[in-house]
């Protein structure tokens, strides 16, 4: 066998493999990888994390997200700029509290100021 062919072989061999990895999934499709990894919604966020401190009986620091639709922030946009702030500062829920992963943190921050952001648009 010549060295070139040797060298392509096992190339030819790597690209015919599987990559354990499905398909991109198209407009309206979803894929088993994007089902077990979805990032939850900001209104699922608040509910799970803030909603426990932040509700119209206990008022913690004067902010009430119980019946806010994070999910619709241009709704109450001084509210969620500043939730979004306290996301991104990684700085609520407070510690000692059960708390989000990074990319949680960072995609529902993104998520709320992509919502305002078309709010002022």
């Amino acid at each position: 066998m010549s060295l070139r062919l040797a060298t392509l072989v096992p190339g030819v061999f790597l690209l015919s493999l599987p990559t354990g990895l499905p398909a991109a999934a198209g407009p309206g499709e979803s894929s088993a990888v994007q089902a077990a990894g979805d990032t939850p919604t900001a209104a699922s966020l608040v509910e799970r994390y803030c909603v426990s401190c932040h509700n119209a009986r206990l008022r913690t620091g004067g902010l009430v997200l119980e019946g806010l639709d994070a999910d619709r922030p241009g709704d109450h946009p001084d509210v969620w700029e500043r939730v979004a702030e306290k996301l991104r500062a990684g700085s609520m829920p407070p510690p000692g509290r059960p708390r989000p992963d990074p990319q949680t943190y960072h995609a529902v921050a993104a998520a709320l100021e992509a919502g305002l952001d078309r709010a002022w648009a």
